[in-house]
């Protein structure tokens, strides 16, 4: 089977092949991780990321 990019990956191998935005990647997660915002909040804002970045990545 070929490898999609909608497959789901094991996050440890991301981070591993990612280094390069492994830091950027970790002020991300910090920011979801503390207690500083709701997890509505949370997840709304990282599907909009996830929107904004895709459509960077078409354009």
């Amino acid at each position: 089977m070929e490898n999609h990019s909608y497959q789901k990956w094991d996050v440890d191998m991301l981070l591993a092949i990612n280094d390069e935005i492994e830091p950027l990647i970790q002020k991300v997660l910090n920011a979801v991780d503390g207690d500083k915002y709701s997890y509505k909040q949370k997840e709304t804002a990282l599907h909009v990321v996830n929107e904004i970045l895709f459509h960077k990545l078409i354009n």
